[in-house]
Order: structure tokens, then C-alpha cells, then sequence
């Protein structure tokens, strides 16, 4: 009974995601933890969004970092504890970015984060 309930609520959850990445820095410099600078940018980013006006490349950073958090609060194991709702607030809010952004909204989020990540040149 337990387990039928618990594949029941899983099944709510749509397909799984494939896993995404963050690049590492070019030159092989020093790495932070991908996700937890994602964590405080998109913080900083959408408490303040007046701090982007006019930086193309910092809102295009910021637009990457919340596609990879959208999928990495939904399959990293270690964001279990996270409550549901932060994860479904990233999800829910993915199509106002996307257009915001000019990305498709069925763009893959590996495909969203790689052109973001590329526009900030």
C-alpha cells in the first residue's frame, strides 16, 4: 500500500530530466560548487533585478543558472531536503525566463544553458 502511494506521487511528478552541467572556467581555473553559485545568484539576481539593466551578460548568466537549477533541485539526490515548493517555483517560473530570454519554451535545458552561457561572450 505504501509503496503504490509512493510510486503514485512520483508518477505526479512528470519524467525525470536528463542531468545538465556547468562548464568548468576556461583556463582550468578553481571551481566552486556549480549549484550552490547558482543558488546564490539567482537569490541575488531575482531579489534585484534592477542590478542587470543594461548587462546582457550577467542576465544571461543568471537566466543559465536557473535552468540548471530547475533540474538539478529535481534530481540531485542532495536536494532532497529542499521543500517541494522551491522546486516547483523554479519550474513554474521557467516560461516567463524563457521568454524573457528568447529561449523556446521546449528548448532542452542543457541546449538553454549551453546558448546562455555562450551569449555572455
Amino acid at each position: 500500500m505504501i509503496a503504490a502511494a509512493l510510486l503514485a506521487l512520483t508518477a505526479c511528478g512528470g519524467p525525470r530530466p536528463e542531468p545538465v552541467t556547468w562548464p568548468a572556467p576556461a583556463g582550468g581555473g578553481v571551481t566552486t560548487d556549480p549549484a550552490r553559485q547558482a543558488i546564490n545568484g539567482t537569490a541575488f539576481g531575482f531579489a534585484r533585478p534592477d542590478t542587470l539593466a543594461g548587462r546582457p551578460a550577467e542576465a544571461a548568466e543568471l537566466l543559465a543558472q536557473a535552468e540548471f537549477l530547475t533540474v538539478e533541485l529535481a534530481i540531485g539526490p542532495r536536494w532532497i531536503p529542499f521543500a517541494p515548493s522551491v522546486r516547483q517555483a523554479f519550474v513554474a517560473a521557467r516560461p516567463e525566463w524563457r521568454a524573457a530570454g528568447g529561449i523556446a519554451p521546449d528548448a532542452a535545458p542543457q541546449a538553454a544553458i549551453d546558448a546562455l552561457l555562450g551569449a555572455r561572450a
